[in-house]
């Protein structure tokens, strides 16, 4: 498995500056998240060894994924920013997978339904490349927002309407 070298690189990608000298930091807040244009992942303080460890992957996924919005209409933003999230749920269940390979321990995934996303991963993973959209829209369906119960689905449609304007459904 070349799985350790792959989280060394984006290890690497988080500790280079960006073209502004900036690098990555690491705080705590009350919900988890990756802030591209100010270079900070969050993660709750309150919870468990497993579930810091699993936040953080989720964050660096966000985090090392080239993410452009397409703003081209209200589905596809939602569906953009649903890749975004497929990306950071493939980055959870890579790790997860190392980290219970080689230490034994289960981080467990930052989402609803472990076993179903664990399923859609291997089921879209059997015909490569793995599509992230897919992943990432079966994930926006089944999770909430953290901080929240809006569903990501929900959340990426309103902020849409916040930047473009409300637009019928």
């Amino acid at each position: 498995m070349n799985e350790p070298v792959r989280l060394h690189g984006l290890l690497k990608d988080l500790k280079a500056p960006d073209a502004d000298g900036r690098f990555w930091q690491f705080k705590y807040d009350k919900w988890a998240r990756a802030d591209r244009d100010k270079k900070i992942i969050y993660i709750e303080p309150e919870k468990a060894d497993t579930s810091s460890s699993s936040q953080l992957s989720h964050e660096v996924g966000h985090a090392v994924l080239a993410w452009k919005p397409d703003w081209s209409s209200r589905d596809a933003y939602i569906r953009s920013a649903c890749r975004d999230e497929g990306a950071a749920l493939a980055e959870n269940i890579r790790t997860r997978e190392v980290v219970k390979e080689c230490l034994g321990i289960d981080i467990h995934l930052t989402s609803a339904e472990e076993d179903a996303m664990m399923e859609k991963y291997y089921e879209l993973l059997s015909h490569p490349p793995l599509n992230l959209a897919e992943l990432g829209y079966f994930f926006c369906e089944r999770n909430t927002v953290s901080g929240g119960e809006k569903s990501y689905l929900d959340y990426y449609g309103e902020h849409y309407d916040s930047v473009i304007g409300e637009v019928s459904p």
